[in-house]
């Protein structure tokens, strides 16, 4: 196997060969799956399924549960001010790791205190209850919250986040996202679980797990296929009062662990494709 550049390659394809893309939707790739070889995720779709607009757009459209969400900084304040909800403004529509998001919280929720607030990295904005921001915003945060064109609603309750892990039509791993170190890290909050936040996916849950695995394993394949995609690792949030999934997102190049799990899933993966 061999890990190609993404500019002036010198790979010339051939009939016994595959092309896998890992999240790449620039440089030379459109010209590299232009040549002769089994292609796996095409650049096109990797592109559309990055923009995280894009990418919801396509799911509402192929009626796959995904998270509520807005357009417009005025709808998702006419949200906040009737609901005891949160929003998650993408400022950045094919970021990752959650840069660009900024939290809309109104301002009598719990969670929008001194003490969650020193343990987020996310930039916090205060809404009340006739839909307008509340506190010090700055000029230029407010042109950023203006210009914004996708507005997420995020969940109030109990939640389980899960990644499965699709390649060719199948499951080949599933993961629960957990605590680091048990749950004492003090910066893993509850707002935004990501791992700069204290959150991991894990292989290590529990098998007898009462969230809804297959109903889980089925969303993750439509949405992997209404996107387009031959392989990809699909989070998933599970509302705990209703046991209803919902997806978040599609990545197409996910972190692959240090102890093997996923790496392994994928290597055998390919293997078994490459040998039909």
């Amino acid at each position: 196997s061999l890990i190609l550049k993404h500019e002036n390659s010198a790979f010339r394809g051939g009939d016994n060969k595959m092309l896998i893309n890992w999240g790449c939707s620039s440089g030379d790739i459109q010209r590299l799956q232009g040549l002769p070889a089994q292609h796996l995720n095409m650049n096109n779709r990797v592109s559309m399924t990055s923009n995280k607009k894009y990418f919801l757009d396509m799911m509402t459209h192929a009626g796959v549960n995904i998270v509520p969400y807005f357009i417009s900084l005025r709808e998702a304040c006419q949200y906040l001010a009737a609901t005891r909800g949160r929003i998650y403004a993408r400022t950045k529509l094919t970021a990752s790791s959650g840069d660009g998001i900024v939290l809309l919280m109104r301002e009598d929720d719990p969670q929008n205190n001194n003490e969650a607030r020193r343990g987020n990295q996310y930039p916090i904005l205060s809404v009340n209850g006739n839909g307008e921001f509340t506190g010090d915003v700055s000029m230029q945060m407010m042109r950023s919250i203006n210009d914004c064109r996708l507005f997420t609603v995020g969940h109030i309750g109990q939640r389980v986040e899960w990644r499965a892990h699709v390649f060719n039509n199948k499951v080949i791993l599933l993961q629960k996202k957990v605590r680091t170190h048990g749950g004492e890290d003090a910066n893993a909050n509850t707002l935004v679980r990501n791992l700069n936040s204290g959150w991991v996916y894990s292989v290590n849950f529990d098998p007898q797990e009462t969230d809804p695995i297959d109903v889980i394993k089925d969303v993750a394949l439509a949405a992997v296929g209404a996107a387009g995609l031959d392989f990809g690792a699909v989070d998933i949030i599970v509302d705990k009062k209703t046991n209803t999934p919902r997806v978040l997102e599609v990545n197409t190049a996910p972190g692959l662990d240090e102890n093997g799990s996923a790496v392994n899933a994928y290597a055998n993966a390919i293997l078994e494709l490459a040998n039909e």
